[in-house]
């Protein structure tokens, strides 16, 4: 019964959704098909913007469709009570940034084995436009769950609020997201369960992810000034962390 007002709501959301990610923002989707209709199943994305958060499962699943998806996010976004309810309505799970504790690991390794979990490996939001490290953690829960791995690229989120806030909306923003093929990841569960395959296999997916955003770096668009406004500010964050490393 609860999943199916769950998925009722779901279906109310995406009617808008849809102003927001056809009409205010012009976002499609490249390889939707790639992601399996029933099984667990990882989406793995780089993340640029809040606006990930709600880009990626509006492409990955139908309106129509029962099949459940959830995602893991930073606690903080739930700290605005009409926001975090949406958000708990929607099935995102709350979790701390670069640490997950054991109720919540379980928590998401229990829905990776069955239903569709959006991570992002990252743990944060690009600072400086480039693709980080991901956790060991990812590579974990996929050796524990043995879900099918989609890596995917969100492309252009980052131009939507250049000033970061939501006085600075740059509408009609072409936004894209595109869904990978799966990771072949069966040589990897021929390994021990150990720290070192974790890495091993986040450095695979985050590989996956790299190939993808270069792959449609065509894409990454956005009008010269918000371009150059956006991209300024990653040159000074890089700046600011060599400095930073210089003094260490």
């Amino acid at each position: 019964m609860v999943d199916f007002f769950l998925n009722l709501f779901r279906f109310f959301i995406f009617f808008l959704v849809d102003i927001v990610y056809k009409v205010l923002f012009r976002s499609s989707a490249v390889g939707p098909e790639n992601i399996p209709k029933d099984g667990g199943v990882m989406i793995a994305s780089n993340h640029k913007s809040a606006w990930d958060v709600f880009l990626i499962p509006y492409f990955a699943v139908s309106r129509f469709s029962s099949r459940r998806i959830s995602l893991a996010a930073k606690e903080e976004l739930f700290r605005f009570f009409p926001v975090g309810i949406a958000l708990r309505m929607m099935r995102v799970i709350p979790v701390k940034r670069r640490t997950v504790n054991s109720k919540q690991m379980s928590r998401l390794n229990e829905i990776l084995k069955k239903h569709i979990l959006i991570v992002f490996p990252e743990g944060t939001r690009t600072k400086t436009g480039r693709l980080g490290k991901g956790s060991s953690g990812v590579g974990k829960m996929i050796w524990e769950c043995r879900p099918t791995v989609i890596p995917t690229a969100v492309i252009n989120t980052n131009y939507c609020s250049p000033g970061g806030s939501w006085f600075s909306l740059n509408f009609f923003q072409k936004l894209y997201v595109v869904y990978g093929e799966p990771i072949d990841m069966e040589k990897y569960y021929a390994m021990e369960g150990d720290r070192k395959t974790f890495r091993m296999i986040t450095g695979c997916v985050m590989d996956e992810i790299a190939k993808l955003i270069e792959k449609h770096k065509e894409l990454d668009t956005a009008p010269a000034k918000i371009f150059q406004k956006v991209n300024a500010g990653y040159k000074n964050r890089l700046r600011e962390l060599e400095e930073k490393g210089k003094s260490l």
